[in-house]
């Protein structure tokens, strides 16, 4: 019947048109959807960093590698993105007797190739040292998208809206970069060949990467990062830490001899005074 022979030749030109549309998704964007798998470590060649100056107070700007970590948020996206959702951090000293109060970091980056190499803000943390990993966030010291001095350089000069106020002791700092990974792509902390007190620690909660590092572990040993440390600056004040004060064998003396003192007058008056009742 020739309606039947209508419907036959619409459902033909339907069936043709839905396979020859997924033939050519497949075939456009299938390259396309590969290239956007972010990537954990990124190489390339040695980097010419611009060191700061000015009162440093720790300095891992040296012993610059060619391999760079990923240390990112991956923001919007509907959160399809989020098992990368990663974070760096490494550790620095406070000397005894001084007293460290923290105003500006700086760490050492890179983006990858994608356009327009942006970040939106940054998280940087100050964690307590716990048997040689972060511990405890320090108090005061959790700083909640923050923007360096200038959004378009991946080595990020970061001055904080508060001073970290930091006793001796060692501490691990993290840098994170909130970024949308379509369009803006990644940043990469730079990794640093020498290693200074511990080697710098990753996590990647959501292991999408597959590392199986889904709290802080030792990026190079447990991670497969390619260095043992990371470069960054921190740059601040540095005061004498108020001593506490001690009391030596002539101070015990005397305390204890004022306090004798003490007694005996308090003994005498109420002894007086219980005779004068009596």
């Amino acid at each position: 019947m020739p309606w039947i022979a209508n419907q036959l030749v619409k459902n033909c030109i339907i069936i043709s048109f839905l396979v020859c549309s997924i033939f050519f998704a497949v075939l456009c964007f299938s390259p396309l959807t590969l290239a956007l798998t972010p990537d954990m470590e990124r190489l390339g060649a040695p980097h010419a960093f611009a060191p700061m100056e000015g009162n440093i107070l720790w300095d891992q700007s040296d012993n610059v590698s060619t391999s760079d970590i990923v240390s990112q948020d991956f923001i919007g996206g509907g959160g399809i993105f989020d098992i990368y959702d990663a974070r760096a951090a490494d550790d620095f000293l406070v000397p005894d007797g001084f007293l460290w109060s923290v105003e500006t970091v700086k760490v050492f980056g890179t983006f990858d190739n994608a356009l327009p190499d942006v970040v939106q803000s940054l998280d940087v943390v100050f964690f307590a040292d716990e048997g040689g990993f972060p511990g405890e966030v320090v108090s005061k010291c959790d700083y909640k998208n923050v923007l360096p001095e200038d959004i378009n350089d991946p080595s990020f000069i970061i001055n904080l809206p508060r001073p970290c106020i930091l006793t001796p002791g060692t501490y691990w700092m993290s840098v994170r970069a909130n970024m949308l990974f379509l369009p803006d792509g990644q940043w990469f902390w730079n990794e640093r060949t020498a290693q200074t007190l511990s080697p710098f620690v990753w996590e990647n909660p959501g292991n999408g990467f597959g590392t199986g590092c889904i709290t802080f572990s030792h990026a190079q040993a447990d991670c497969d990062a390619d260095f043992p440390d990371l470069t960054f600056q921190v740059i601040g004040v540095e005061r004498p830490f108020p001593a506490v004060p001690t009391l030596g064998t002539l101070g015990l003396a005397v305390l204890s001899a004022a306090l004798g003192l003490a007694g005996i007058i308090y003994y005498r008056k109420t002894r007086k005074q219980q005779i004068v009742r009596g």
